[in-house]
């Protein structure tokens, strides 16, 4: 079956019509986004739903629809096929929800953050004096850890306990882990380097190629001692763009003596273990707020704790907030990121409000061309709210939703939600 999508058609609303699942409509989306191009007129993709269905979509109404409905309602945004490493003779459907884990049938996340913060240490600890030439990062520490966490992760796989056997099999046959960071605006910032500066990406670039080289190095040893995983071919592995970028002795070491986990490296969002760590900035974001009011619901009923950024409270250092950080300071974080791990990277770009609709619309484009695994956009004025906003909706704006019961359409030329 073949069917025609062209002229002014709202893609997503046939998508959802013609999809069985949510994996079938991530897919075809993928797949448009990867192939269009500002001149081309239709690009083919496939989408998997019990019958194989050849769809043909014009790629500059495709790529409009799309960023009208990003604009209005925050989602993750298509994950850019090619750039999630290798999915190693299986088909990576879809990512995670955060999408830094692009997975298998049967895959399972095994992620593990390094908390940045506990490597800063004072230089010169004299009270009241604070500033970048008082704090060193404590890389030998840091380089000391790894190969302990990367061994820890390994045995993980073949301790844990797995719902179905497939998955056992789908995990004991690649040992994938997904190592990363967390607190790194807050380990960066008391330097000096304000988020997203050229001082700023020179650090994190040092940080993720350490913790990438030291990581590909252990899980080396580890097949020294071990064996390599069961699905490891040498030739096509180091085929992979991602090995072209490890240094030349440790994709010598791969040739000659395997590798004990086929990925390694992930950014995850680690919202909740960066708050049970004394509140650190979250896996590579801005800070979000210096302190700010969070309700916790206990046996009691709900209590309001006063949450205070661990970067003000330790270093007494205010950096940049999240709302003070530029589109494209976003975007030049997650594309150095994306470059140094081999899975994928958890990342939101957040868009101010007064962000016109063609500058929005470029920001997936600069992701794309910058090397990004995938691009997420945040826009406070648009559809959706923030976990930690402190606007809260009423029970009656909640029952009487501004679209409920109604048919809403997106203008793929300005981005404006019509609902009637």
């Amino acid at each position: 079956m073949v069917l025609r999508l062209s002229g002014e058609i709202n893609l997503v609303r046939h998508l959802f019509e013609l999809c069985e699942t949510v994996i079938s409509l991530l897919q075809a989306i993928t797949k448009v986004f990867n192939n269009l191009s500002p001149n081309i007129g239709s690009c083919p993709c496939k989408v998997v739903s019990g019958n194989v269905l050849d769809i043909r979509i014009t790629g500059n109404i495709a790529s409009k629809t799309l960023m009208a409905a990003s604009v209005q309602s925050p989602h993750l945004g298509p994950p850019y096929e090619g750039r999630h490493g290798r999915c190693l003779k299986s088909n990576c459907a879809a990512t995670n929800p955060c999408a830094e884990q692009p997975l298998p049938p049967y895959g399972a996340c095994l992620l593990g953050s390094f908390n940045l913060v506990k490597y800063v240490k004072p230089l010169y600890p004299i009270k009241g004096l604070i500033g970048e030439h008082y704090y060193t990062f404590d890389w030998e520490q840091y380089e000391r850890d790894i190969p302990v966490v990367v061994r820890a992760m390994d045995n993980v796989v073949d301790r844990a306990i797995y719902p179905l056997d497939k998955q056992r099999q789908e995990a004991h046959n690649k040992r994938r882990m997904g190592l990363g960071v967390t607190g790194l605006a807050n380990a960066i910032e008391p330097f000096g380097h304000l988020y997203g500066s050229r001082g700023f990406l020179t650090l994190t670039e040092q940080i993720l190629t350490t913790l990438r080289d030291h990581a590909y190095a252990t899980s080396v040893e580890l097949a020294k001692e071990k064996g390599a995983f069961p699905l490891f071919d040498k030739d096509k592995y180091l085929e992979s763009n991602f090995i072209a970028t490890l240094p030349s002795a440790i994709r010598d070491a791969i040739g000659r003596y395997g590798i004990r986990n086929s990925h390694l490296t992930s950014i995850a969002p680690t919202g909740t273990i960066s708050l049970s760590a004394d509140n650190v900035s979250s896996g590579i974001e801005p800070v979000f707020s210096y302190g700010y009011d969070r309700t916790i619901i206990g046996f009691d009923g709900p209590v309001v704790e006063r949450v205070d950024d661990y970067v003000v409270r330790v270093f007494g250092v205010r950096g940049k907030t999240a709302d003070r950080v530029t589109v494209d300071e976003h975007v030049s974080v997650l594309n150095l990121v994306s470059r140094l791990v081999d899975s994928a990277v958890s990342k939101t770009c957040n868009v101010g409000e007064s962000t016109t609709y063609e500058e929005f619309k470029d920001v997936y484009m600069k992701a794309y061309l910058g090397g990004a695994s995938g691009c997420t956009t945040f826009r406070a004025s648009g559809k959706r709210y923030g976990i930690l906003n402190a606007v809260v909706e009423s029970s009656d704006s909640i029952e009487q939703g501004d679209d409920q019961g109604t048919a809403c359409y997106f203008d793929v030329e300005t981005g404006v939600k019509e609902c009637s």
